[in-house]
């Protein structure tokens, strides 16, 4: 049968260990998420900033200025 100070000493490790983690995985989650916010980042504004340089396609941007805009490269036929 174990003494009182040990089960002190046992309860006071298991405390501190549980501590330890919580504040890890806080640090850790505090650096990856913005107070809850996703901030989307617009892609494109017009079919110029999708340009790929490659005289095979055609540039286009859809949904322009928006956080849902996307550049689509189609090969020309």
């Amino acid at each position: 049968m174990e003494t009182e100070p040990i089960k002190q000493n046992r309860t006071i490790l298991i405390i501190a260990i549980v501590i330890a983690v919580i504040a890890i995985v806080s640090l850790t989650v505090s650096t990856t998420i913005t107070g809850g916010t996703i901030i989307k980042k617009v892609s494109c504004y017009d079919k110029d900033d999708c340009n790929d340089h490659n005289e095979a396609t055609e540039d286009s941007c859809k949904n322009p200025a928006t956080e849902y805009s996307l550049c689509i490269n189609k090969p020309v036929n």
